[in-house]
């Protein structure tokens, strides 16, 4: 039987993610060619275990030479290409070999995939999305050009047609622990020198030397090069689009929302009109700048038309498939419980969580549900939401959110589907415990984890909890920790010893305490203690949390005492200016947004919320004038004018 995918890679130094990427495609490949550029690590030796097309190949600061060289090895019908840093999900898979099969090759065609990018910092991270040529048929006149950034050409200098095919692939390498972890950054500037030093840069490159400086935080430099390519669209033919969505995503990533309104008003308002990815970012500037209602309004637009185009066969995007739903879904659900339209919320987290797997969107949104279903009721919707993961996935998982909030009853319902507890973090299987009031099961717990997981900070809060629950000071000596969280353990053995006052002065610490009891149910100890408090600091803190989780009620009695002690921070008043304004106490809103103004006028929002509540035209004129003269650049805003 004939070849039909040759999947071609070259790697240097990747042995922590090629088993990764090659053990999530090696069933749909029917070869595996890699071309190493110099590993001193053990990169070749995994690469052994999948294929024996290993190839040495020596680095001359050109990956399109290397590309090349790894395409001379294929011998299937297809050629697709991955870096090591990627995989794909078995279902992206899948349809990848099943619409591959299915095409006919020919020499002016090449085939796009989605690569979501991870970018930023582990447990913080931000997702970027994308569609790149990686797959193309083999000997049919294609290779690849340019040192980096390498594209697909013609060798028959034919114009290629770009078809998108329905599947995904993931990318880590942008991470910021990966590139500091291999110098990616340098290396890529390093390319680009040389290329400046031999040549003219061409518009196409300004652009990739644009995104480069980007990703590293270097926005103007960033660009100053886009603009440069912007200055030739011609030049740069279908490129020209990104070029525009990276201009996009700086104005708005360093908070330039005038900039990126103006620039969408002069660039992109023929876009914003057919492609719901564009009018998601109108509807995002909306959101941003204060327009809760407009932003509201054009994301729900954006929503209908994608679902609308895509039912029709037609593209719903120029930048990111996804991007014109799930940037809208996850707005309409924030903005809804925002409002404390919880049952609307509920309903844009489902059709979210339908389509994208996001860990924070599904505990916010089991969060909502726990306010007034029963564990039974909420585990039967998850179940047939999460119905597409397989039960060894989606039980802990659910559990660690269910564990993470809180909830007794939905906690032991995933616990006791759990193949092997130890899926769960030590930190989480402690945290259980507390939940069930399981003293005996702690202690075992405790000393079945590894030191590493005992000196995590999340492990070593559980234990100080438990040493007060379950009034065991001789459990503190249990912790080797650093002289931080030392400090935080002896103020813990100190109220278990009557001496309250190391963790009744020091506010972080107060606030760590109570949040941890009153997110594990134990209320009598967290009202003794917090019936000792007089921080207004810890009182605004656990008042804002409270407010997050909507319990509404007891974040309101907090807020009442602060009031009255003239101690309100800056987010107490605009939550309880959002509080009013959901309840339609415009007076009572005014005030407050009035007192976070006073507290921080630089929160432009702010003055626009003021304006849009106000029915009274002197207030307006006088918050308006303040924010003109705190941004010129307002007054020629179209729905600023229009206030």
């Amino acid at each position: 039987m004939s070849k039909l995918i040759s999947l071609c890679m070259i790697v240097k130094n990747e042995d922590d993610v090629l088993d990764r990427c090659l053990n999530s495609v090696k069933d749909i490949m029917d070869e595996i060619i890699i071309v190493d550029t110099g590993s001193t690590d053990s990169t070749k030796d995994i690469a052994y275990r999948y294929t024996d097309k290993v190839f040495d190949y020596e680095w001359v600061d050109d990956f399109a030479a290397a590309r090349n060289q790894s395409i001379q090895h294929a011998t299937g019908k297809w050629i697709f290409v991955m870096d090591a840093d990627e995989y794909m999900e078995a279902h992206d898979a899948k349809l990848l070999r099943d619409f591959l099969s299915k095409e006919t090759p020919s020499e002016d065609r090449v085939y796009s995939v989605s690569i979501l990018s991870f970018l930023g910092q582990e447990r913080s991270y931000s997702v970027n999305e994308g569609l790149v040529i990686r797959a193309f048929p083999n000997h049919c006149h294609l290779q690849y050009a340019r040192p980096i950034h390498e594209q697909i050409v013609s060798t028959k200098k034919l114009e290629l047609k770009s078809i998108n095919m329905p599947c995904r692939v993931f990318h880590s390498g942008y991470t910021q622990e990966t590139i500091s972890n291999k110098n990616k950054h340098e290396r890529n500037l390093s390319i680009f020198n040389k290329m400046k030093n031999q040549s003219r840069l061409s518009a196409y490159d300004n652009l990739m030397l644009g995104n480069q400086q980007v990703m590293m935080g270097n926005y103007e430099e960033g660009l100053e090069y886009l603009q440069l390519a912007l200055s030739k669209k011609r030049e740069l033919g279908t490129a020209y689009k990104q070029v525009l969505f990276t201009m996009m995503n700086v104005y708005m990533n360093t908070n330039n929302l005038i900039e990126a309104w103006n620039f969408m008003d002069e660039h992109l308002v023929d876009y914003e009109k057919n492609y719901p990815d564009i009018l998601a970012l109108r509807g995002i500037i909306y959101y941003h700048l204060g327009f809760t209602q407009d932003a509201k309004k054009t994301l729900l637009t954006c929503v209908e038309n994608a679902e609308l185009l895509a039912a029709q066969n037609k593209p719903i995007s120029i930048s990111s498939p996804d991007l014109g739903v799930r940037l809208p879904l996850k707005y309409l659900a924030l903005i809804c419980e925002q409002e404390k339209e919880l049952s609307s919320s509920v309903y844009f987290l489902t059709k979210y969580l339908r389509v994208f797997n996001d860990g924070d969107a599904l505990t916010r949104m089991v969060r909502i549900l726990a306010l007034k279903d029963n564990a039974k009721q909420i585990s039967g919707f998850l179940d047939h939401l999460l119905s597409h993961m397989k039960d060894e996935l989606r039980a802990p998982l659910l559990c660690k959110i269910s564990i993470s909030l809180g909830l007794r009853d939905l906690a032991d319902h995933y616990y006791q589907q759990l193949s092997a507890t130890e899926v769960l973090s030590l930190a989480d299987r402690l945290r259980y415990a507390l939940l069930m009031n399981q003293e005996e099961d702690f202690k075992q717990i405790w000393f079945t984890g590894l030191p590493s997981e005992q000196e995590d900070p999340a492990s070593l809060n559980h234990l100080a909890l438990a040493a007060l629950v379950w009034n065991k000071p001789e459990w503190i000596q249990w912790s080797n920790n650093t002289k931080e969280e030392t400090s935080y353990m002896q103020a813990i053995e100190g109220l278990l010893l009557g001496n309250s006052s190391g963790m009744i002065k020091n506010e972080g610490y107060l606030f760590t305490l109570l949040g941890g009891l009153y997110t594990t149910n134990y209320l009598d100890m967290f009202d003794k203690i917090l019936d000792q408090v007089e921080s207004p600091a810890v009182i605004n803190s656990l008042a804002n949390m409270l407010y997050t989780i909507h319990h509404d009620d007891a974040a309101l009695q907090c807020y009442s005492y602060l009031d009255a002690n003239n101690a309100l921070e800056y987010s107490s008043c605009c939550n309880l200016a959002s509080h009013h304004t959901n309840l339609k106490n415009t007076g009572q809103a005014l005030r407050y947004l009035e007192l976070a103004i006073k507290q921080d006028p630089s929160q432009k929002q702010l003055f626009i919320q003021f304006c849009l509540l106000s029915n009274d035209p002197a207030e307006k004129r006088i918050k308006k004038e303040q924010l003109i003269r705190l941004d010129s650049n307002y007054k020629n805003l179209p729905p600023f004018i229009a206030l």
